[in-house]
C-alpha cells in the first residue's frame, strides 16, 4: 500500500526527482491535460473530474508523505500541483474549435502561468500557503490553477483580439 501510496503523491514517481519535483509533477499533468482536451467534447467535465479525484487522493495520502519525509510540505508530494494543473484547464475558451498547434500553445501558456501563481504565491494564494495541513498545501495549487485558468482564458481573448486567431 505504501508503495501505491507513494506512486499517486508522487506523480509517478516525479516528486522524487532531485530538482523541480512540482515542475515535472505539473508537467506529468499537464501532458494529461493536453490528451485529453484535444480528443474529447466533455474534456471540461474530465479536467473537473481529475481535479476532485486527485484532491481526494491527495488528502488521504498526505499523512504518508509527511511521515515518509519528516516535512509538513514534502517536496516529493506533487499530487497538489497535478490537482492545480487540471483546475487550470477546467474551462478553455474555444479548445473545441483550436488546432493541434494552437492546443500545444494553450497548454504550454496554462502550464508556466499555473508554474507562475504556483512558485510566486502572490495575494491570497500566499496567505493559503503559510497555513499548516492538508488541505492548505492541496488549496494553494488549487486556487493557483483556478488564477491560471482565469488568466488563460484572458490571454486567449486578447490572442484572439490581436491577431484575430
Amino acid at each position: 500500500m505504501k508503495v501505491l501510496g507513494r506512486l499517486f503523491y508522487a506523480v509517478l514517481y516525479t516528486g522524487f526527482i532531485p530538482f523541480a519535483p512540482g515542475t515535472f509533477g505539473a508537467l506529468v499533468a499537464t501532458l494529461l491535460c493536453f490528451c485529453l482536451m484535444t480528443n474529447n467534447l466533455f474534456s471540461s467535465l474530465i479536467m473537473i473530474a481529475l481535479c476532485v479525484i486527485s484532491s481526494i487522493i491527495s488528502i488521504l495520502v498526505y499523512p504518508q508523505a509527511v511521515v515518509e519525509s519528516g516535512s509538513d510540505d514534502p517536496k516529493t508530494f506533487v499530487i497538489d500541483e497535478f490537482a492545480g494543473i487540471c483546475a487550470t484547464f477546467i474551462w478553455v475558451k474555444g479548445f473545441l474549435d483550436m488546432s493541434m498547434v494552437m492546443m500545444l500553445e494553450v497548454s504550454v501558456v496554462g502550464f508556466l502561468l499555473f508554474r507562475f501563481f504556483d512558485i510566486a504565491k502572490p495575494w491570497f494564494i500566499g496567505a493559503i500557503d503559510k497555513c499548516k495541513g492538508a488541505w492548505p498545501v492541496l488549496m494553494d495549487d488549487i486556487v493557483a490553477g483556478l488564477v491560471s485558468c482565469v488568466f488563460l482564458n484572458l490571454y486567449l481573448l486578447l490572442r484572439e483580439g490581436l491577431l484575430g486567431a
